[in-house]
Order: C-alpha cells, then sequence, then structure tokens
C-alpha cells in the first residue's frame, strides 16, 4: 500500500538509491512498532499489526526497487533499441515521422508559452513578502525540502507565536471524477482549510473550507477550479452544493476558485482538505509518516529573522519529545524561507 508513496516521494523526488528506501521503510516499520508496544501490545502482536498496517514489508519494497532510477534506464535504452530497428525497416515512413515530429514540437512550444504566459500566470497574491514555507533540511541525506508529519504540523500550529496562519499540503493525487458528464481524471490537491487565508483569497463563488471539515470523519467537500468549472460544469452559476463523484465518494462542491489560481503548483483541478491523509497510505500511517509541506503568513510586526529563531526552538523541542520519527533526527533542521511570487510555479 505503501508502493506509490515511496516511488514518488523517494525516487522521483529525492532520487535516493534503493537500499536507502529499504532502511527508511524499515525505520518507519520500528517506529511503528515501537509504538505499538508502548500502547500495551505485546511484541509478537505488535510486530504483526505493524507489518499488517503497511502492506507486506518485502511486496513493497520489491515494487519500489523496481522503479528505481538504474531500472528504468534499462527499460528505456531497451525499448529505445527496439525502435531505431523499427524505424531501419520503413525510411520513408521514419522520415515523415520525424518531420511530423519536428513540426509539432515546434508548434506546441510555441503554443505552451502562450499558455504560460497568459493563463498559467501565477496569482498575484496580496502582500506576497509575507508568505513564507517552512523547510526541513536533513544535511547528512542531502534532503534540503522533506516533508513533515501530522504530529509535527500539529504541534507547531498549536505552539507558533510568529504567523498569522500556518497551513499545510500534501502530495497530489490523480482521482477520477464522475457523474454529470464522462469520467475523467483530475488533479486533487489535500490542503489544509485555512490554505485560502494564508493566501489572501476568495472563491469567485461559494465559501472557503471550515475548520470542522478538515478534522477526521469531517464533511467531504471540495472546491473546483475555474477551469473545470467552465470545461465540466458549463460555468453553471448554481454549482455550489451541487454533487462531485470523486474516485466512488461523493463531495459536495462548495466553492470556484479564481482563473489562473496556482497552488500548491499549477493544472490543479480540485482541493480537497485533509492534507496527510492520503489513498496510497494506510489510515494507521497518516500522522506519523511524513507528507506535509509547510507555509505560512507571517504576521505583520514579525520579521523573516524572529521567524527563523522561534522556528529552530520548535525544532528542539520536537526532536526531544519524539526521538522515534525520522524527521526528528537532531541532525534535521527546520528554517523559514520566502515564498513571494514563486508560489505555485
Amino acid at each position: 500500500m505503501l508502493t506509490e508513496f515511496l516511488t514518488r516521494l523517494r525516487f522521483l523526488v529525492t532520487r535516493k538509491a534503493p537500499e536507502e528506501v529499504d532502511e527508511e521503510l524499515r525505520s518507519h516499520l520500528e517506529h511503528l512498532i515501537e509504538t505499538n508496544i508502548a500502547a500495551g501490545m505485546p511484541p509478537d502482536q505488535a510486530r504483526r499489526n505493524a507489518a499488517i498496517a503497511f502492506g507486506g514489508v518485502e511486496q513493497t519494497l520489491e515494487a519500489c526497487r523496481e522503479q528505481a532510477p538504474g531500472w528504468f534506464m534499462d527499460t528505456v535504452i531497451h525499448d529505445a533499441r527496439f525502435g531505431f530497428r523499427m524505424l531501419r525497416k520503413s525510411p520513408g515512413f521514419t522520415a515523415v515521422a520525424i518531420l511530423t515530429l519536428a513540426l509539432g514540437i515546434g508548434v506546441n512550444t510555441a503554443i505552451f508559452t502562450v499558455i504560460r504566459t497568459v493563463l498559467l500566470k501565477p496569482l498575484e497574491y496580496p502582500d506576497p513578502g509575507r508568505l513564507v514555507r517552512l523547510v526541513l533540511t536533513v544535511r547528512h541525506r542531502n534532503v534540503t525540502d522533506q516533508a513533515f508529519n501530522e504530529v509535527r504540523f500539529d504541534e507547531m500550529r498549536a505552539s507558533a507565536q510568529s504567523f498569522s496562519e500556518l497551513g499545510a499540503f500534501g502530495p497530489l493525487e490523480n482521482f477520477t471524477l464522475s457523474g454529470a458528464g464522462e469520467p475523467e481524471v483530475v488533479n486533487v490537491a489535500r490542503v489544509s482549510a485555512n490554505f485560502l487565508t494564508i493566501l489572501a483569497t476568495d472563491p469567485i463563488l461559494g465559501r472557503s473550507f471550515l475548520p470542522e471539515e478538515d478534522k477526521r470523519g469531517g464533511e467531504p467537500v471540495v472546491m473546483i477550479s475555474s477551469e473545470l468549472w467552465r470545461r465540466r460544469f458549463n460555468c453553471d452559476p448554481q454549482v455550489v452544493g451541487k454533487p462531485a463523484t470523486i474516485d466512488a465518494v461523493p463531495y459536495t462542491i462548495i466553492g470556484v476558485l479564481p482563473a489562473g489560481f496556482a497552488f500548491p503548483v499549477a493544472d490543479v483541478d480540485m482541493w480537497v482538505t485533509r492534507p496527510s491523509e492520503w489513498s496510497a497510505l494506510p489510515s494507521g500511517a497518516w500522522r506519523t509518516v511524513g507528507l506535509l509541506k509547510g507555509f505560512a503568513r507571517l504576521k505583520a510586526q514579525v520579521t523573516l529573522e524572529e521567524a527563523r529563531a522561534e522556528v529552530k526552538v520548535l525544532q528542539r523541542r520536537y526532536a526531544i519529545a519524539h526521538p522515534n520519527p525520522n524527521d526528528a533526527d537532531p541532525r534535521v533542521t527546520m528554517g523559514v524561507v520566502p515564498v513571494e511570487r514563486s508560489i505555485g510555479r
């Protein structure tokens, strides 16, 4: 069940070697076993329950190894050799294919330039100089932006005094949207309920998320992009309150975001709450596995250096209180970096 998580987060982002991923997964497994024992389980039962929650360690590791960079390059080389052999057998077809490809690349480059300039230009967030990212750095692993877990996020949100709002977002997911037309795959971002407050942005229709919708068991609600509203719902002014079935789960549309809104990246179709509830993970791992990236808005009277000093103190407290999780390693540091116009790019 952790295959997609480990593959996307470790190989595609950090490009770790397979043996490092083995170590990472086993570290999470050992931590879950220790948590179970601390909760009163006998050691054998604690290990068995942890193995069940992780969906089979060896199967997960094997699936991850198959997607390691070396394995991928071997596959690409094999496919390229086969393709060249086929092209040599049909020189006429090859010439036409190369010409078509060249024209296609030129046209698409021109079109993308226009789209990037006109449609994907990041929204001008009010007072962008107050927007910051919270960044975990793991120097001994050469990781400069490690995701953190829900436990850390909750403790920081309860303790930090430098931010008027502190939020988080999780990995993007591809879900199937059905109902009111043919099913289609959409890009879904998981965000904390206050993400629009941090960005000082309002929906063009409907409302923002409510705090209670960001809690376990909260109502399944969704905000949609103006592009999806136009493409899928024909700019229906009564779209708020209508149902949207996402991966067979009924959601209620509560708002439409402005055109060009790009958070945490461009081309997001829908936004839902509870960013740590990633579907690739068992629910028992949601609070302790690192999935979240933090962002915040500085209070008007707080400087960047003051925020950094406070976050360093909070990091030390967290490492002392939680010695087992990987992101609480004493060698891990947390910093505060300005976002400015880079957010959403």
